[in-house]
């Protein structure tokens, strides 16, 4: 643009994230600000980036920013796990199980333990996306927490990752659980 309005071109090719963050909160809901969240996302700033991770019209151009750059976003991401936004954590999470980063499988079985029912099936899909030991025993786990709609779910990420007899599944997982303890 540049004539009538914010030459948001050179503040990418400048790196100017406070110019580009502040056109951003100035022009969130416009064409200019989808230009400048792709900027920052080109840009790479992981913290800009988690900052604006509250519009929803911009969440799969940060989320895909984010798995873009790979492993220089997992601890930025893992910090806005405890974020206070909620749309930030579920975003957050997303972009987590879309990275596959293994790293991120004892958080993310934190929020299934320790968050309210929102983070909770997001934390699920994460970690059936992740996949490995310990994502499955987390969702093993979360098939018999108290809320209906997180055991229920669980049960059904199981489903998509290939146990189709969850009754069966469950039973095995609870033996591999009391061999486990046995053995400590």
């Amino acid at each position: 643009m540049g004539l009538f309005g914010p030459n948001i071109k050179e503040m990418i090719r400048q790196k100017n994230i406070a110019a580009l963050v502040e056109q951003y909160n100035l022009h969130r809901d416009s064409k200019i600000g989808k230009e400048v969240a792709f900027g920052i996302c080109k840009i790479g700033d992981v913290k800009a980036i988690i900052q604006l991770m509250d519009n929803p019209g911009h969440l799969p151009i940060f989320i895909q920013g984010l798995v873009n750059l790979g492993d220089p976003a997992i601890n930025p991401l893992l910090d806005a796990l405890s974020d206070e936004s909620p749309m930030r954590q579920g975003e957050a999470i997303t972009a987590l199980g879309l990275m596959r980063d293994k790293r991120a499988i004892q958080p993310l079985t934190e929020v299934l333990e320790k968050k309210v029912y929102p983070s909770k099936i997001p934390a699920l899909i994460a970690l059936g996306e992740i996949g490995g030991n310990e994502a499955f025993f987390a969702i093993c786990r979360a098939c018999s927490d108290e809320d209906p709609e997180t055991s229920n779910s669980a049960k059904e990420v199981l489903r998509k990752r290939g146990y189709s007899d969850i009754e069966k599944t469950l039973k095995m997982f609870a033996l591999v659980e009391t061999a486990n303890r046995a053995s400590d």
